[in-house]
């Protein structure tokens, strides 16, 4: 995947990426002990989870910029990402594709 001038102030840049989670990360945040499910506060955790294992997300997105100066720009960007199943069958996580929209200011020196 190349980066698209549109024009001299307009980029477009697609990007692809793979995360890899470290075990100790998918565990501390993943993780569903048997005294939570049992807490009787809680109402939606039905079943203990402990995946111990390395994990990855995989996403697609783009990303626009345009420069209004030499130091001014504004960009925005779209990612889809998908997590894998040692992270999406965790009984805390809803959906295994998530989305991402942003936009922001970059002032540069």
């Amino acid at each position: 995947m190349r980066p698209t001038i549109v024009s001299e102030k307009l980029s477009i840049i697609p990007q692809m990426n793979l995360t890899l989670i470290d075990h100790n990360m998918v565990n501390y945040y993943f993780t569903v002990s048997e005294d939570e499910v049992n807490d009787p506060r809680n109402t939606k955790l039905d079943k203990a989870y402990n995946p111990d294992q390395l994990a990855y997300a995989f996403g697609v997105g783009v990303t626009s910029n345009y420069q209004f100066t030499s130091e001014w720009s504004v960009f925005a960007l779209a990612e889809m990402q998908y997590v894998a199943d040692e992270i999406g069958n965790s009984p805390i996580v809803d959906e295994r594709a998530n989305y991402f929209i942003g936009v922001g200011l970059r002032y540069s020196f």
